[in-house]
């Protein structure tokens, strides 16, 4: 074989030398780890773009990372949404809702009296007096009316507030028809002094947030799922300001109070606004992108007119209100334009009536009540579950309807971020519980935190964040192996799986383009592998579960992966075209010595002929296995068998052979079997011809080693007429030594002379 193969490992690179030529790369351990390609998908940016931005932001940019920081931001939010209610003013008193009335409940809990929401309440304590309605101390409780009158009940939250804080308040009221007093001093907070209704807000709107965070990063460009996200912020802005709002035992700082509540209201217009845009661009476009930015900050002034006062409680509500009309119009159009694609119009109704009946549940719970003037039909917690199932809806879709042509695959990311967010609210609770506990249950505390939490902990996470990077040696082995694979089907479904197992993407497709080089695609969401192993152009997408991007250094080594997949099948298709040779030559070789000596002895009436012939046959036999096994032979001893063969066959023709035994300069030398078998013939063939036609009684033999060559002459004294008509048309015999010979690179000269003739062989060492 001209082309030979030679695999070398090292610690730090892998060479693959093909035919002398060295081919090497290395490997970062950092960078280990089927539907068609989107052509209208943004182009790649180029590597120095990709190397231009800082590892950190390319990072952030992961849709799990995307997830998981957003997600850890909200829950954050959460946690201080909590410690600010714990540092809320606690008197022990608490103003809860009893159907259509209020009950008063004390500070252990039970019920001290209930009243008509009318019924006034007086606060007395060191800083004056208060005096509000029953229903105006609810947790809930927003004010409505004239804006002096919502400034002045803000200011006397404050200053009740300050009264609590510095000493006992009294408070007075009438039941049973009789004036009941009460004496309030302030306490210290729990846990378990916060309402359901808090923690439905809380939890609520976290999983709303991360269901719509989870779409967005997943399809980042996409202006429904940023309609989506935005409806979801809204949402989350809505449940933590109405949470913290409603986590007031009597009171809280009226400028705080008024904030929340401008947030509140801030948040679910925002929502409103997102939901009715989202359907503009989902399933088709029906608008420009230009027309967000006015619609959002109408939006927003509109929440925060209504949440400063500024809008009469009904206008704000009537406005609420007016967008599930405009809601049902888009649904409508776009049903329209859908008509000829059933996956679309599955999708928009089960999207669209999700969306239309949960919002609207909500707004008609809520909102409808405020613009009618009576009571909210559920609390804010209970009035939140429309929106939970609204995206819990959502996330089904992914999966039922491809969902934003999203995958089943993209589960993963989400139960991936929920397990970490899951950690970090454990984490959170676990520290709560150590500051609570003291003496020796915190002592056993420790000791269960560090035996069992701690280690289960790390185990999770690192299931969860990552996975064991291949070795350089076994990704060059796995790549070796693909491309020496005998099967083309074989060798194609290895290399999916090899890029599979280098980058663990959550979506691979092909497609009939053919890139001459990897690329980056969506700013490094997706990777476009060459055709390489057979296979199409393969694209991946969502590197590591969707954990990171692609980078550049992806590119360079999925680069040099391709360059070593195709060397290594060009050594393979070598091999191949060796092996072919290498058949060819054993055909030829047991056609033209083996068989035609064995075909000839059948015709042949002397029993010592056949017994020659088959001799022969039988040393030619071992030349070629041999030559099969690969085998070099001394030439000393190559030429030692044909002096002695030569000598018989001269022998039994009366010819006599002269032909030194001592021998120089080819003792040490061997051949291999190219070489030995073209010399074996060569002389073989010419001592039959000297023996059939040129009637000699006299054969000389001289070998000689050269600086590079074997020359090795045999002269006769016979008829040179006779060798002469022979050698140049008479017979094939030396014609077959002359093309053996050209194909090594050696030579064959004949000179015929009245004495005899003169053959000449020069062998290339």
């Amino acid at each position: 074989m001209n082309a030979k193969a030679m695999l070398s490992f090292d610690k730090a690179a892998v060479t693959w030398k093909l035919a002398g030529v060295p081919v090497g790369f290395e490997f970062s351990p950092r960078a280990h780890p089927n539907a068609m390609i989107d052509t209208s998908a943004p182009q790649a940016k180029s590597p120095s773009q990709g190397l231009a931005r800082p590892n950190a932001v390319r990072g952030v940019r992961a849709p799990a990372s995307r997830i998981l920081l957003l997600g850890h931001v909200a829950a954050l939010l959460a946690l201080l949404v909590v410690w600010s209610a714990l540092q809320m003013p606690a008197a022990g008193l608490r103003v809860v809702p009893a159907r259509d009335q209020v009950a008063l409940i004390g500070p252990d809990r039970q019920v001290l009296a209930v009243l008509s929401p009318g019924a006034t309440i007086t606060l007395t304590g060191s800083r004056g007096v208060v005096t509000d309605r029953a229903e105006g101390f609810l947790q809930d409780y927003a004010p409505v009316g004239d804006p002096a009158a919502i400034a002045r009940w803000y200011a006397d939250r404050t200053r009740l507030t300050a009264m609590i804080a510095e000493g006992p308040v009294r408070a007075r009221y009438a039941a049973e028809g009789r004036v009941q007093t009460l004496s309030l001093s302030a306490r210290p907070r729990a846990l378990s002094d916060l309402s359901l209704d808090v923690w439905m807000l809380l939890s609520g709107g976290l999983a709303v947030f991360v269901v719509g965070v989870w779409i967005w990063a997943l399809r980042p460009r996409d202006w429904a799922p940023r309609m989506l996200a935005l409806a979801a912020f809204g949402i989350l802005v809505t449940a933590f300001s109405g949470a913290l709002f409603d986590a007031k035992e009597l009171t809280a700082d009226g400028r705080l109070l008024l904030t929340l509540n401008a947030l509140n209201l801030i948040g679910s217009s925002l929502c409103s606004a997102a939901t009715v845009a989202q359907f503009l661009f989902f399933p088709t476009r029906l608008a420009r992108p230009f027309w967000l930015v006015p619609a959002g900050l109408a939006a927003i002034a509109w929440g925060l007119a209504g949440g400063l006062g500024w809008l009469p409680a009904s206008v704000y509500y009537a406005g609420l209100l007016a967008h599930l009309p405009v809601l049902a119009a888009l649904l409508v159009l776009q049903w329209r334009r859908v008509e000829h694609r059933p996956l679309d119009r599955g999708v928009l109704r089960w999207i669209g009536l999700i969306t239309l009946c949960g919002s609207g549940l909500l707004v008609v719970m809520m909102a409808a009540p405020k613009l009618l003037g009576g009571p909210s039909a559920a609390s804010d917690g209970f009035a939140f579950v429309p929106l939970i199932f609204v995206y819990g809806g959502m996330a089904l879709a992914v999966g039922r309807y491809r969902l934003f042509d999203l995958d089943l695959w993209a589960y993963r990311i989400v139960i991936g971020a929920l397990t970490a967010l899951a950690l970090l609210a454990l984490d959170a609770l676990l520290v709560m519980a150590l500051h609570v506990e003291g003496g020796a249950a915190l002592g056993v505390s420790i000791v269960v935190v560090a035996l069992v939490y701690l280690p289960l902990r790390a185990w999770v996470w690192k299931r969860l964040a990552g996975r064991a990077a291949i070795s350089d040696d076994a990704l060059f082995e796995l790549a070796a192996s693909v491309a020496f694979k005998p099967d083309a089907a074989e060798r194609r479904a290895d290399w999916t799986a090899l890029l599979r197992r280098m980058f663990d993407p959550l979506e691979v497709s092909f497609s009939d383009l053919s890139p001459s080089a990897p690329a980056l695609l969506e700013d490094g969401l997706a990777l476009v592998v060459p055709a390489a192993a057979g296979e199409a152009a393969t694209t991946l997408r969502y590197p590591f579960q969707g954990r990171r991007l692609f980078t550049a250094t992806d590119t360079r080594l999925v680069a040099q992966l391709v360059l070593l997949m195709g060397k290594a099948e060009a050594a393979r298709d070598s091999y191949a075209r060796g092996v072919l040779e290498e058949r060819e030559r054993i055909a030829r070789d047991l056609h033209d010595d083996v068989s035609a000596r064995l075909l000839t002895s059948l015709h042949r009436e002397d029993v010592r002929e056949v017994r020659r012939d088959v001799r022969d046959a039988m040393a030619d036999i071992r030349v070629i296995l041999s030559g099969l096994s690969g085998d070099q032979v001394e030439l000393n001893q190559i030429l030692a068998d044909l002096r002695h063969e030569t000598a018989e066959r001269l022998k039994a023709a009366g010819i006599a052979l002269v032909w030194p035994i001592t021998l120089t300069g080819v003792e040490r030398r061997v051949l291999d079997y190219a070489l030995y078998k073209t010399l074996i013939s060569a002389i073989r063939e010419i001592v039959t011809n000297t023996i059939k036609h040129a009637r000699a009684t006299r054969l000389s033999v001289e070998v000689r080693e050269e600086v590079s060559a074997l020359r090795v002459v045999l002269s006769d004294d016979g008829c040179a007429v006779a060798d002469a008509a022979h050698a140049t048309g008479g017979g094939h015999g030396l014609k077959n030594i002359r093309f053996r010979l050209e194909r090594i690179g050696g030579t064959l000269v004949f000179e015929g002379a009245a004495t005899g003739a003169r053959t000449e062989l020069v062998l290339p060492l």
